[in-house]
């Protein structure tokens, strides 16, 4: 057998194999696997409920369960805005010789009359660079 066979062979196992553990994806998950999912990301799945099933559990149920816990740990779970700015707190940053006031809303903050999602969207627009928004109006804590 020449090298170049033997490379054929491999290259056609290797797409037997994607093919093979694509298709188990889909039938495991009743969906198409996403275009951009690697091959080896896809293999974790399988295998993932492979283990689920094994140990007796169904791998669906399971799925669903795990989502809807870390959906409600995520809402559950303080953001570090909501603990220390209250809305209405002002915030007050003198930055090359120009003074900026940020008011706290309920939902975000709001700056020259505009609604910001974050802090840090209003300070890259007043430094014209990425910053930390926290840190640029002095609300980290360090040393």
């Amino acid at each position: 057998m020449n090298s170049h066979s033997s490379n054929s062979e491999s290259q056609s196992k290797a797409s037997h194999c994607r093919t093979d553990i694509l298709s188990r994806f889909s039938q495991l998950f009743s969906v198409t696997p996403p275009k951009r999912m690697s091959l080896e990301l896809a293999m974790q799945n399988v295998e993932w409920a492979a283990q689920a099933t094994d140990n007796g559990l169904n791998h669906r149920k399971l799925r669903t369960d795990l989502l809807r816990k870390l959906e409600r740990a995520v809402s559950e779970y303080p953001s570090k805005r909501s603990s220390t700015l209250q809305p209405g707190t002002r915030l007050v940053r003198e930055w090359r010789d120009k003074t900026y006031e940020v008011m706290v809303e309920n939902e975000g903050f709001l700056f020259r009359g505009q609604h910001f999602g974050s802090l840090s969207e209003i300070a890259s627009l007043i430094t014209g660079t990425r910053w930390s928004g926290p840190r640029f109006f002095g609300l980290n804590q360090h040393g």
